[in-house]
């Protein structure tokens, strides 16, 4: 190549030498000027070419690092991955004027799986070709992920084993370039997540450099995607998961409140100060105080005084164990309640205490009819035996064969039995009868009586008694109408008389006497006489039976 400026010298320099050229010398002058003036041009045309192919190259590669821009903008602002995956083979098979561009997800059973594809019209779509069942050997994967750990990619025109060459000679491939995604587990191994893989189906390809690289940051950007999109997933899930047991939390907290507002029995909590913070509405209305004044120590002023403090000490003694004890609670309209509270600790996790949760149960009825019960205990046997004793002794005068010669009087003892039979059978069917127990109600089946009948009915009940003890039974009645319970009246008579007898020494004459006071017939004394000498009147019956004013 020539200077210009070298030839503009010789210029000069031919002239200094021949003021006067040659005809021959001009013209090979101006040979030489026409050939540099033709190779200007060339140079010319030669670096408007250079300077248009650097314009492409450059204008290439702002594109691609605008595509790459898009890809990074999308990681940051979204975390769709199908969205992020689809803008990313949408770019590369635009910027790499590919036929094809795929992400194919590597499963860890071997199988893959197209994901997200891009396709210029005329070729086939992989996934309506069944590639999400085709099997990748080992060797594949080890090649990807030790081969290319950083993601490089492989520039082929050939497969490097016959693992896909049936899926690319349907899929028209002549050569593709293709990128691993590499992922870093939790564990800090790395695992190959997939495949960012571009086809040239139209004719062979040779890929360059520049488009491996480019492929490779875009496959880091996509691993970046993924590992973005997967935290949020896992995040997503606790956030779920974490709304979900909040929600059974509060449906729970929602349905015991709920318990413990309709339940039938009082419910307290107590914290680790010993403090109560909370009452339910029964063990409000059990105390008379209002869910304010029990918190705190506001409850102990509703404990009976001469309780408070052994209640308290108890409690202390208790040692956060579970907690049983009685006392009496003063309510606010003066009465005062039988309780009985029941506490456990509650511990969270780790065994730490944080208060303890107990029941508090009005025991004041039951008391009562337990005491009702006892006594209906002591009392039954005495009911019991009386008849009892009267049958046995009827039934003994006559099983000793005393009463052979005395026909009117074995039938006597024979009656008596009989009635005996039928009061106790009346009688236990009466102490069967728990309702009536415990509500402390007897009924009477009041009707017009002879008093003197039920006086005599009651003597023959327990002659046969007073006979065995040499007792003498002596009546002074005089037939009188009453209205009473004949039953009552009779099994009253026969407990008063039967105590008299067991407790009457032998030879003791017992009377029984009857007096109309202000048109009402009322027992009025039983007298127990000695052989020698009268003992002084007692009122037996409200001596020894209290509860037979009741019955009269």
């Amino acid at each position: 190549m020539i200077n210009t400026e070298q030839v503009n010298t010789e210029q000069v320099n031919v002239e200094q030498v021949n003021t006067e050229p040659s005809p021959q010398t001009i013209s090979q002058l101006n040979a030489e000027v026409r050939r540099l003036q033709a190779e200007l041009m060339a140079l010319k045309a030669t670096a408007k070419g250079d300077r248009e192919r650097d314009e492409q190259a450059l204008k290439l590669k702002i594109e691609r690092e605008h595509s790459l821009g898009v890809i990074t903008q999308r990681i940051r602002h979204s975390l769709d991955l199908d969205e992020i995956l689809g803008t990313a083979v949408q770019e590369v098979r635009r910027i790499l004027q590919a036929d094809r561009a795929l992400i194919i997800h590597l499963r860890p059973d071997g199988t893959g799986v197209v994901v997200k594809e891009s396709v210029s019209p005329g070729y086939p779509v992989p996934r309506q070709m069944g590639f999400a069942d085709d099997h990748i050997p080992a060797e594949c994967y080890q090649h990807y992920l030790h081969d290319a750990p950083q993601g490089s990619c492989e520039i082929v025109a050939t497969q490097r084993s016959a693992c896909m060459v049936e899926f690319m000679r349907q899929a028209d491939v002549q050569s593709k370039l293709v990128a691993s995604i590499i992922q870093r587990t939790d564990e800090g191994s790395t695992q190959v997540w997939g495949l960012l893989t571009v086809h040239a189906c139209a004719s062979p390809r040779q890929w360059h450099d520049d488009e491996a690289d480019l492929l490779n940051q875009i496959s880091d950007q996509i691993a970046i995607a993924i590992q973005q999109a997967e935290l949020y997933r896992k995040l997503h899930d606790e956030l779920a998961e974490r709304k979900r047991i909040e929600e059974a939390l509060r449906h729970s907290e929602t349905l015991f409140r709920s318990l413990c507002e309709c339940a039938p029995i009082g419910i307290v909590r107590i914290d680790t100060q010993n403090c109560c913070i909370y009452t339910n509405p029964r063990c409000q209305a059990i105390f008379g105080f209002t869910a304010a004044e029990a918190l705190g120590d506001g409850w102990q002023q509703f404990v009976h005084v001469d309780d408070r403090e052994r209640i308290l000490a108890e409690w202390m003694a208790a040692a956060n164990q579970e907690f049983l004890s009685e006392f009496r609670a003063v309510h606010r309209d003066g009465t005062i309640r039988l309780c009985q509270i029941k506490t456990v600790p509650v511990h969270a996790t780790g065994d730490a205490l944080i208060g303890h949760v107990g029941t508090v149960e009005d025991i004041t009825e039951r008391r009562a009819i337990e005491q009702i019960k006892n006594e209906f205990v002591s009392v039954v046997g005495h009911e019991l035996r009386t008849p009892l004793a009267s049958i046995r002794g009827s039934l003994g005068l006559l099983a000793s064969g005393l009463l052979q010669d005395e026909p009117d009087t074995a039938q006597q003892m024979l009656a008596i039995a009989q009635v005996e039979a039928e009061r106790l059978s009346r009688l236990i069917n009466d102490m069967l009868d728990l309702e009536r127990l415990e509500s402390r109600s007897a009924p009477l089946d009041k009707q017009w009586c002879d008093a003197a009948v039920l006086i005599n009915q009651a003597a023959a009940v327990v002659q046969s008694l007073a006979e065995r003890d040499r007792i003498t039974l002596a009546l002074d009645t005089h037939p009188q109408p009453i209205w009473a319970d004949s039953d009552r009246i009779i099994q009253t008579l026969v407990n008063l008389l039967s105590n008299a007898i067991k407790f009457s020494p032998p030879g003791t004459t017992i009377s029984l006497t009857t007096q109309v006071q202000e048109m009402q017939v009322q027992e009025r004394q039983v007298q127990e006489m000695q052989p020698e000498a009268n003992l002084p009147e007692a009122n037996l019956l409200e001596a020894n039976l209290p509860e037979a004013k009741q019955v009269l």
